[in-house]
């Protein structure tokens, strides 16, 4: 199904954007994949937000000039990446909110810091 998507992020010190989207939901999983080019990007990147139902885990990917996995899961510490010309970087993510959206929201939220010491909240409102 077709939608909109308004993501935004503090590490990035954004406001809300908004994109077109593709969005699937069923009994174990919903996903939604957008496309945003960043400034100084010479392509646009592909971003995949795959909530897995069973496990209630949250796997977020962006394929483009830079490429990430990154895996939340409230409550646990995951692991994920981040690639760039300039080599990989592994990440060490801990999760303290994923909130997803359901009957009552439309929101996803997620708040983490990595082992770097960076904190963020990440959040996206599916527009249907």
């Amino acid at each position: 199904m077709k939608i909109r998507i308004r993501v935004r992020s503090d590490i990035m010190g954004e406001r809300f954007n908004e994109f077109p989207a593709i969005y699937e939901d069923n009994s174990s999983c919903m996903k939604v994949i957008w496309k945003d080019k960043f400034e100084g990007d010479t392509e646009e990147s592909i971003f995949e937000m795959n909530y897995n139902k069973v496990r209630k885990e949250l796997v977020l990917t962006r394929k483009g000039p830079v490429k990430s996995t990154m895996t939340f899961k409230k409550g646990a510490k995951t692991r994920g990446t981040i690639s760039t010309v300039h080599g990989t970087v592994p990440l060490e993510i801990d999760t303290a909110t994923l909130m997803v959206p359901n009957a009552v929201t439309n929101t996803l939220k997620i708040e983490y810091s990595l082992s770097e010491g960076i904190e963020n909240t990440y959040e996206a409102q599916l527009i249907f």
